[in-house]
Formats: structure tokens, C-alpha cells, sequence
């Protein structure tokens, strides 16, 4: 009998094993979109420091953000359509790739826009790299 996916969750995929018919698992598709500014970051205010954000080709939801820096450390906040993300707000942000992840479930529609927001510098950080991985829905 061949399987049946679960209609009730959007966004799972059927990965075979290899090892025969059936012989599979249930998996969410999660999709990263990498995020990266070169150059040195200054806190933002109106066009000053302002980093823009990237424009989501794709349905689903925010499941986490990592982030790292080439030099220096930084406090930021994640924006949804320009609001604050809960829970994704003053991470901070150094050297060493830091995960954090949403406080409530973010909906993202194809079109919004995820983007950074600069609170707080020190050491005179450079080279910002952020992963945002969503569930995606299909």
C-alpha cells in the first residue's frame, strides 16, 4: 500500500530510505535563504546604517535565524514587513554563529520582506552573514 501523506500539514515531504517500498519519512522542506553585507556596520537610523532587506520568493514559516560577523559584535533586530520579529530582537551578534529562533509562529508570504536592523555596535563590526531558515508551504 503505497503511503498517504497528512493533508493537515502543510509543507512535508516523503524521503525514502532506499532500503524498499514505502521504507520513508515524513520531513518538513526547509529552505535557507543566506543573507550577507560586506563592509562596516553602523547602528541604524533613517538611511544611516540602514541595511535593506530581502524580498521572500517563497510561503512558509520562520524557524530561525543565524548569525555571524567577520570582526567586531553587534546587537540587531530581525524586521518582518519593517516590524520586529518577537523574540528576535537585541540578539547578539559576534564571530561565533549564534542560532536563535522566533518566540511566536512568523508567517512569511512570497513578497514580504526579512531584513536586520543595527542596535548597538562595538569593536567596529564588519562582514554580517545571516541564515534564515523557513518552513516552507507548498
Amino acid at each position: 500500500m503505497p503511503v498517504v501523506p497528512n493533508t493537515s500539514q502543510p509543507g512535508y515531504i516523503f524521503v525514502s530510505k532506499g532500503t524498499g517500498q514505502n521504507d520513508g519519512f515524513w520531513t518538513p522542506l526547509t529552505d535557507a535563504k543566506d543573507y550577507a553585507w560586506t563592509g562596516a556596520l553602523s547602528v541604524t537610523s533613517g538611511a544611516t546604517g540602514f541595511l535593506p532587506p530581502f524580498i521572500s520568493a517563497i510561503n512558509g514559516q520562520l524557524l530561525s535565524v543565524t548569525g555571524q560577523l567577520r570582526s567586531g559584535s553587534a546587537t540587531i533586530d530581525i524586521d518582518h514587513n519593517g516590524s520586529a520579529i518577537g523574540g528576535l530582537t537585541s540578539l547578539a551578534i559576534s564571530t561565533t554563529a549564534t542560532t536563535y529562533e522566533p518566540t511566536n509562529t512568523t508567517l512569511i508570504a512570497a513578497g514580504d520582506t526579512l531584513g536586520p536592523v543595527i542596535d548597538t555596535v562595538t569593536s567596529t563590526p564588519d562582514g554580517l552573514s545571516l541564515s534564515f531558515v523557513i518552513w516552507v508551504y507548498l
